[in-house]
């Protein structure tokens, strides 16, 4: 730029019929920008552009991916404002002929597009939260989430977070005798309103045992497992 000035010329900014929305224009340029076209970024707040649709202007959403990709050849990095509307300008001079007009989308379609995206971080938040269950009672009950094979309740409520809630570690179960444990499983049934099956509590008893731990039986042991399981139990029950 200042070489250009030293001899003389005058930089433009932007090229001629575009005009990047991230670049914020003088005082009375908006009629000589109703003959411009207007490329945006479709990501973001970028992507929306009713404004600028109903005035009259030629709007066009591109993929980010494709902007991206587009004038890699330079040795500077960097990421502003004014950088990428630099690379959007560029991008639609090349491009013009390719420019899709800009169409509001339908309010339905919007709901319907949030809509899906809320439910896709449910679901990957859900699948997050069962995971990390899963993995912390491998290192104090190795295979505690196969005793159960129940559905989870409407109360987003399961018997083997419940149960491993109760019983964090096997050596909560191989310190009592089969008899002990098995009163106390059948209190732990009725308190959490499960039905009692005492060959369900032999097998829990049994799959306690003859296992190799990695995380001993302490106060740290019952607060990480406990809110693991409240965590799966809050968002399953939404």
């Amino acid at each position: 730029m200042r070489w250009l000035r030293g001899r003389g010329a005058t930089p433009r900014p932007y090229p001629e019929g575009v005009f990047p929305v991230r670049c914020q224009g003088r005082r009375g340029e908006a009629p000589a920008l109703l003959k411009r076209r207007v490329p945006s970024s479709s990501s973001g707040v970028w992507g929306r552009q009713p404004p600028l649709h109903e005035a009259g202007l030629f709007v066009s959403a591109v993929n980010p991916v494709t902007i991206h990709g587009y004038g890699n050849n330079s040795v500077r990095k960097g990421k502003t404002d004014r950088k990428d509307a630099l690379k959007i300008s560029r991008f639609g001079i090349d491009n013009r002929a390719d420019l899709r007009k800009y169409i509001p989308m339908e309010a339905t379609r919007q709901n319907l597009k949030t809509f899906s995206r809320r439910y896709d971080l449910y679901t990957k938040t859900k699948t997050a939260l069962k995971n990390n269950l899963i993995s912390l009672p491998d290192m104090t009950f190795p295979g505690i989430n196969e005793l159960f094979d129940s559905p989870p309740r409407p109360d987003g409520h399961q018997k083997w977070v419940d149960f491993a809630a109760e019983f964090r570690h096997c050596e909560c179960i191989t310190r009592m005798s089969r008899k002990a444990f098995t009163d106390r499983y059948r209190k732990w049934r009725k308190r959490h309103k499960y039905s009692f099956s005492e060959g369900k509590a032999f097998d829990a008893y049994a799959s306690s045992a003859g296992h190799v731990v990695y995380m001993p039986r302490n106060e740290h042991t019952r607060p990480l497992i406990a809110g693991a399981a409240e965590q799966l139990t809050s968002v399953s029950g939404m």
